[in-house]
């Protein structure tokens, strides 16, 4: 160790001296000397420095063991004289019983060139300093807790605990709350994506068939799921649920009885990748009704009617297919308008004036709550239609021409749209044209269902499809014609030569009441009349024999539909939604023919059809 003087110089000699010793010990182990000789700094390149500048005692040394306690000695500046003198005039130890030879020696840090400070040492780990702050107390060790008894001390301890458990259960129920209330506000994540909606239909009527048979019934029509998705503008799918009654299939029983079964199937389900709104090709892939004729397979929009017109009731045709088609040319939407443009929504006229006032009449209304207003509605943005659509599809159909069963079907359909405004009336008005091909007719959802024990001899029967769909003001009208360009010759179950080529045609008209400009699509809101007539050709049906083999023929009739049919019916969209619609009609079979089993006789019936739609 090197002791430095009052003046801060070092001694040229100098004795350093510490033993530790004491007055009663039975042997003397003798003293240890440490001679240390001091440099002077004024004779070196550099001066060593302590970090720390002790102010009143230069060294101190503190050895502490399990076994003894501490000894601690200090030499102060007083000892020091820098003469011959001594170095201690005495010293002193506390609380010692036994003197060890022991001794230690303080390492010393030294400011070099370029070394970090020494961290400061903080105040609660320095037991001279005595900090103002005070660390805070829990609200259980508040005033004299120390002189309570130990009941007391323990209810305190047990109240904080309630307190602190309580504390927890708040935050928990915030935390859940905050949960709640955002999930409400913003929903699932699949919202953003996905589009959920359907269709329910129930349908009440009376009718009478060709035979003067007479039913009526209250039946669940039709009970979809529709869901639209799409992830991204470049990629669109939909998948639509149908519920069946099963009328169309009938399964035997383990008694000799056939019973028809409820089923859930697959309607739709198509991916369609491509946006012609920024890029004209397009590729589909899936279920779906595929373009020929008017029918999209959606039970609303497709007619007016609830009595199909005979073009979609023979030529509908749903097929897992695969198709390649365009929209063209691209065409960029006219800027929305800076404000919201109100729409004014078209109001029912018959049904539900008529309904409300007769209820208020008998009973009157009194909302325990009152009616909110409604929410103002505005029209959609404006939008650009390709003028020019076509597309080429393929698929494996029912019927077959020879060989093995692969992919040998396919159709095409090519369109043409267009719109504008009558001059100086500012009446909008469309025009939609089509025109549609097929390799077989005869894979229609009807034609392959009554004709399956015929097909293999019916073979391709190549159709073609052309409709006009025009509207103008409150007016619509739509034009069609479906049918086979071929003849097909086969032997029915009555062994009769049977030659026919399938095809119908129809013609439609619609009115809608309280029409105004912003209506786009007749028939989607408000009250609607519509009227319509169709003919068929060659589907007086032909005669199929159910018998096992070997028994007496049991002749039926199959693939037959009415000769000609009119229909006219009113509907009104009596609540958002909800739709109500009334019609009559009457069919006419073709003539008399025993080897057809046609009557010529008519049939009528009357419909009621409730429909509410999301």
């Amino acid at each position: 160790m090197r002791l430095r003087g009052r003046d801060g110089a070092y001694p040229v000699n100098g004795l350093v001296v510490a033993l530790l010793g004491r007055l009663r010990i039975r042997a003397i182990i003798g003293p240890l000397v440490a001679v240390s000789v001091f440099i002077n700094p004024h004779q070196s390149g550099h001066c060593a420095e302590p970090v720390r500048d002790v102010s009143d005692s230069l060294l101190w040394l503190e050895q502490s063991s399990d076994a003894a306690p501490a000894v601690k000695f200090e030499l102060t500046r007083e000892n020091l004289t820098g003469n011959s003198q001594p170095l201690f005039d005495s010293y002193s130890l506390t609380g010692v019983d036994h003197v060890h030879a022991d001794h230690d020696v303080v390492p010393m840090a030294y400011n070099q060139p370029g070394a970090l400070p020494r961290p400061a040492m903080p105040s609660y780990l320095d037991p001279n300093s005595t900090p103002d702050e005070k660390l805070p107390q829990p609200s259980y060790l508040e005033g004299e807790a120390e002189d309570l008894p130990l009941s007391e001390q323990m209810e305190q301890f047990n109240q904080r605990l309630r307190e602190l458990e309580s504390a927890k259960v708040a935050s928990e129920d915030a935390t859940r709350s905050i949960i709640r209330r955002t999930y409400a506000e913003r929903g699932s994540n699949i919202t953003d994506f996905v589009v959920f909606g359907g269709t329910l239909e129930t349908l009440t009527f009376w009718q009478d068939d060709f035979d003067g048979v007479s039913e009526s019934n209250i039946v669940l029509d039709t009970a979809e799921l529709d869901f639209e998705i799409q992830v991204n503008r470049w990629v669109l799918g939909s998948l639509v649920l149908e519920y069946f009654d099963g009328n169309d299939f009938l399964f035997p029983t383990n008694q000799g009885d056939e019973v028809a079964v409820d089923r859930l199937s697959v309607r739709q389900a198509w991916v369609t990748v491509g946006d012609t709104a920024n890029y004209p090709l397009f590729a589909t892939v899936g279920r779906d009704v595929v373009p020929f004729g008017i029918s999209t397979g959606d039970p609303v929009t497709d007619v007016l009617t609830i009595v199909d017109p005979l073009t979609v009731e023979v030529f509908e045709m749903q097929e897992d297919f695969m198709m390649i088609g365009f929209a063209g040319p691209t065409c960029c939407p006219p800027p929305a308008a800076p404000t919201p443009i109100p729409a004014r929504p078209v109001r029912p006229v018959l049904f539900n004036p008529l309904v409300r006032k007769s209820a208020t009449r008998f009973c009157s209304y009194c909302p325990c709550t009152p009616d909110p207003p409604p929410a103002p509605t505005y029209l959609p943005p404006p939008s650009c239609r390709p003028p020019f659509s076509g597309a080429v599809y393929f698929f494996n159909g029912d019927t077959l021409d020879g060989g093995g069963d692969h992919i040998e079907h396919m159709g095409g359909t090519l369109g043409y749209f267009t719109r504008g405004n009558l001059p100086r009336m500012n009446v909008p008005w469309s025009l939609d044209l089509d025109v549609d091909v097929t390799s077989s007719v005869f894979d229609s959802n009807f034609l392959a269902f009554e004709y399956r024990p015929f097909l293999e001899q019916i073979g391709y029967v190549p159709g073609m499809a052309a409709h006009a769909k025009y509207s103008v003001g409150p007016v619509a009208m739509v034009l069609e014609w479906n049918g086979a360009i071929n003849d097909t010759t086969f032997m029915d179950g009555d062994n009769n030569d049977v030659s026919i080529r399938p095809s119908a045609w129809q013609i439609a008209f619609a009115y809608q009441f309280d029409w105004n400009p912003t209506v786009e699509i007749i028939g989607a809101q408000g009250t609607y009349v519509a009227i319509g007539y169709s003919e068929s050709q060659d589907l007086a049906g032909v005669q199929r024999n159910i018998a096992a083999a070997g028994d007496p023929p049991d002749l039926i009739r199959v693939g037959n539909v009415p000769e000609r049919r009119f229909s006219a019916g009113v509907g009104e969209w009596v609540l958002d939604g909800l739709r109500v619609a009334f019609e009559y009609s009457h069919a006419i079979d073709y003539g008399f023919d025993p080897s057809t089993g046609a009557t010529g006789n008519s049939a009528d019936g009357v419909f009621m059809q409730v429909t509410y739609e999301w």
